[in-house]
């Protein structure tokens, strides 16, 4: 009986590591950014507006058009207006003197994060290939919240937002990652 006892106690100790190594984001270990956003980058997205029956669908793009230094820190500028920078963790919005987070990569299933300007759960972590570059794919949403809009959205690596999706009631607004040029290569659809 020992012995069973034993042989059940490492069984489930091998199940509960192995499970924990499924649940931890294994981001990089390099000190490159998780998002380039060297000048001329390009994001391509597929913005959508539903109601009911109704759609309304239209294309626009984020383009990393310059680069500034506040605080002695660099900061990439996006389409002219917004101030961003990326490093191997994070990447970081510039708003009214304030740095705060835009997208989070350490991070583990169930965790609370900041995604955009909102706070969601971390749904799941998949493997998936995104145009063809296998990638972690960050799943998230507010589903645990009591916000009367339902926010979903999903990112990775490299190409930073995949999708974003707000629903309240029959109305339903959000974007999908086209396409996207990164340091001279493209993926996906660039028109």
């Amino acid at each position: 009986m020992n012995i069973k006892y034993r042989l059940f106690s490492l069984l489930i100790l091998i199940i509960l590591i192995c499970c924990e190594k499924h649940k931890t984001l294994v981001q990089p270990n390099t000190s490159d950014p998780v998002v380039s956003l060297s000048k001329g980058n390009i994001f391509l997205y597929h913005f959508y507006r539903r109601s009911d029956c109704i759609l309304h669908d239209w294309f626009g793009y984020d383009e990393v058009t310059g680069d500034t230094i506040i605080n002695h820190i660099e900061y990439s500028i996006i389409n002219n207006e917004r101030i961003e920078r990326s490093d191997n963790t994070k990447l970081y919005s510039y708003i009214n003197g304030n740095e705060i987070i835009k997208l989070e990569y350490d991070i583990r299933n169930g965790d609370i994060i900041p995604f955009l300007d909102k706070s969601v759960n971390v749904d799941s972590i998949k493997q998936e290939d995104i145009f063809c570059k296998n990638q972690n794919v960050i799943y998230v949403s507010n589903k645990t919240s009591n916000s009367d809009t339902l926010i979903t959205g999903k990112y990775t690596m490299i190409f930073g937002i995949l999708s974003y999706c707000e629903n309240y009631n029959n109305l339903r607004n959000g974007y999908n990652l086209s396409g996207a040029r990164i340091d001279g290569i493209e993926y996906g659809q660039i028109y």
